[in-house]
């Protein structure tokens, strides 16, 4: 489809009939056609935007989801990180628990020890 024409004689016609003078009319006219011809778009104009359009929020789509997909790999591997932390460190509190309940019991079993041997003292 072409660009719709605008009709530039029978326009200065009907304004040289409704009181223009040559020069007004043809320059009003040659205006208008400017106008026309510059800024009209065609349907295959509007076509070819929209596919343009189309294909850019394709690509926009796309990185989108290529970026949600980085992002995710990246969240995925810091929380691995810190699950391997958290094991190291419990693991280091469960060594000093049985540490520290290993020297409890030995203490214990001393207090209770010298607590026999100082009433059979008496």
């Amino acid at each position: 489809m072409t660009t719709p024409q605008f009709d530039t004689l029978r326009a200065a016609k009907t304004l040289k009939q409704g009181g223009f003078d040559e020069t007004e009319a043809e320059t009003l006219v040659n205006t208008l056609d400017q106008a026309v011809n510059e800024n009209f778009g065609t349907k295959t104009d509007l076509k070819l935007l929209r596919a343009d359009m189309k294909q850019s929020f394709t690509e926009t789509n796309a990185a989108v989801k290529q970026a949600s997909t980085d992002s995710n790999a990246a969240v995925k591997q810091a929380s691995t990180e810190v699950n391997v932390a958290n094991e190291k460190l419990l693991a280091e509190i469960d060594k000093k628990f049985a540490a520290l309940y290993r020297f409890l019991s030995v203490f214990g079993a001393a207090l209770v020890a010298i607590m026999i041997t100082l009433f059979v003292a008496q």
